[in-house]
């Protein structure tokens, strides 16, 4: 009986994945020496047993490629635990650190933060930059990135004379 997939630990999947390509090469060679058979002999296997060989030969290989699927997710499962876990293990190393190395006022105000970051307050600046309006914003892109039809610079500048500098003649 197959184990529910939530379950099912990396080293199973990997003792079934090799278990699975031991089958799917014994398979494989079972053809081959069928094949070879009929080459050198001129007699055939049976016509049903070959078509089943394949058959079983190919639902073998998409297993095979299911268990890798399986084995990826494993892995990253696994190497998101880890993640966890070393994320938890340095925030603790730092709350110690901070403890530690921080006067009793200064960590105090530390840890009131973080507890507001973390129930999703956001901090208040000392001051707000001041908010663009649209308009504002199109204008000043138009002038970083375009040029300044006023001065006549960027896309704006004159062509004609452009080319005249460039070619050395003078209109």
């Amino acid at each position: 009986m197959v184990a529910p997939v939530e379950h099912r630990t990396r080293d199973i999947l990997l003792a079934e994945q090799q278990k699975l390509l031991d089958d799917i090469n014994s398979v494989k060679a079972q053809i081959s020496d069928a094949k070879a058979r009929a080459a050198a002999t001129g007699g055939y296997a049976d016509r049903d047993w070959f078509s089943r060989a394949n058959f079983a030969l190919k639902k073998m290989q998409q297993r095979y490629q299911a268990l890798q699927q399986e084995i990826g997710e494993a892995n990253r499962r696994a190497r998101w635990k880890e993640q966890r876990a070393r994320d938890e293990s340095f925030g603790q190393a730092f709350i110690d650190s901070c403890r530690r190395l921080l006067d009793k006022d200064t960590f105090a105000m530390v840890m009131r933060e973080a507890q507001r970051n973390q129930s999703g307050v956001a901090p208040v600046p000392d001051e707000a930059p001041p908010l663009e309006s649209d308009d504002q914003r199109y204008a000043r892109l138009e002038l970083e990135h375009l040029g300044d039809p006023l001065r006549k610079t960027g896309i704006y500048s004159d062509r004609s004379q452009a080319g005249a500098e460039q070619t050395g003649t003078v209109q």
